[in-house]
């Protein structure tokens, strides 16, 4: 994505050179360098848009994945918690007849013993639930800049586009006839900047 903003640099500072070439030089020779040099630039856009796309497309496979192993650890809770409470009914079992013999009193103590570690697995469950909650909020956040930054490109390479046309049409000087929209190219790639350094890894 560097690279896209070191591209749209090169194109900004080219548009201004040819802006300001000798007024001697040839005008068609000037007119259809612009244009090629304004094609590749816009061809090497096209080609960080798509790395944009895919970038995308690779983060919300990884929110997919993420999303695959919360829903297996709330069905192995779900199983925890069934389990939970069939030792409960046997301890509770045990309980109404441990007075009487002494061996229901073991079996109390063993099913006391499986509630209190069904329980630890449960919270140790819920703790992975809110891990993987907190993830997937990151992760959706990571797409909408995603996101963000994909649109600026577009937006970007269509205003590239659209300044490129204007060597379509040039007045006696060899200078377009309609005024290059520099201040919109300068905001644009400004913007894109910014939303391409935000989804940088840090």
């Amino acid at each position: 994505m560097k690279h896209c903003l070191g591209m749209v640099a090169s194109a900004w500072l080219l548009l201004s050179c040819a802006a300001t070439q000798p007024e001697g030089a040839s005008q068609d020779n000037r007119a259809e360098d612009v244009r090629e040099t304004q094609q590749v630039q816009a061809e090497q856009a096209q080609a960080e848009l798509v790395a944009a796309e895919e970038a995308r497309q690779e983060a919300e496979r990884r929110e997919r994945v993420l999303q695959q192993e919360v829903d297996r650890l709330a069905r192995e809770q779900a199983a925890a918690e069934a389990a939970r409470e069939l030792a409960e009914q046997e301890a509770a079992e045990a309980r109404r007849t441990a007075a009487q013999q002494r061996q229901r009193q073991q079996a109390e103590a063993e099913q006391a013993a499986r509630v209190a570690e069904q329980e630890a697995r449960i919270a140790e469950l819920e703790a992975q639930l809110a891990n993987y909650d907190a993830m997937i909020a990151r992760q959706e956040q990571e797409n909408s800049r995603l996101e963000d930054a994909v649109l600026a490109a577009e937006e970007l390479l269509q205003a590239l586009t659209a300044e490129q046309e204007k060597y379509d049409n040039l007045n006696a000087d060899g200078e377009p006839v309609e005024p290059l929209n520099k201040s919109r190219l300068s905001e644009l790639e400004s913007r894109t900047e910014r939303l391409i350094n935000e989804v940088q890894p840090r």
